[in-house]
């Protein structure tokens, strides 16, 4: 099973449950945050759950829905994520994705597959302000916009990889 919970045959409420409770438990080690997952106590809004977990945990929502306004991942979903908490992947550009858009090494490359793993990893999430400031529309935002949401991290050098989770 890899990191986002999806079994060779798709993806299982077993696998769901297990992977939940295994990044519960690191959100809860490492940002004291609460595993609650629901949008009531607005854990999708706090930028460590979105660092960590936006579009990484498999959708557990059946029927159709926007994919754009949910934050968990969906089959085919180019927005998906690796954990970060599990993948320890640094903030530079996978080359192999960059030419072709296949990594030989999947899950185990230590570099960014995507703009979503790019921008919302920990030294980049909000440490630049957003070109629109508060007037920006987007619902998901890589970027902050007010000088307080302006996050440390921009000056770290690319490539650089962010503390272990201890997994």
């Amino acid at each position: 099973m890899n990191c986002d919970g999806v079994a060779a045959g798709g993806v299982t409420a077993e696998a769901i449950t297990q992977h939940q409770a295994q990044v519960s438990a690191l959100l809860q080690q490492h940002f004291g945050l609460s595993p609650e997952y629901n949008e009531a106590n607005g854990l999708y809004d706090v930028d460590s759950y979105r660092m960590c977990l936006f579009k990484v945990l498999p959708c557990p929502r059946s029927g159709q829905h926007d994919w754009s306004s949910c934050p968990y991942a969906h089959h085919g979903e180019r927005a998906r994520r690796r954990c970060l908490l599990l993948s320890n992947y640094a903030i530079k550009v996978c080359p192999d994705m960059q030419k072709g858009g296949e990594c030989p090494r999947g899950e185990a490359c230590t570099m960014t597959h995507s703009m979503f793993e790019y921008w919302m990893h920990p030294l980049r999430y909000k440490t630049k302000m957003c070109r629109e400031g508060a007037s920006c529309l987007k619902r998901f935002c890589f970027f902050a916009h007010t000088p307080e949401e302006v996050r440390p991290g921009s000056d770290t050098p690319p490539g650089t990889k962010c503390p272990s989770a201890g997994v």
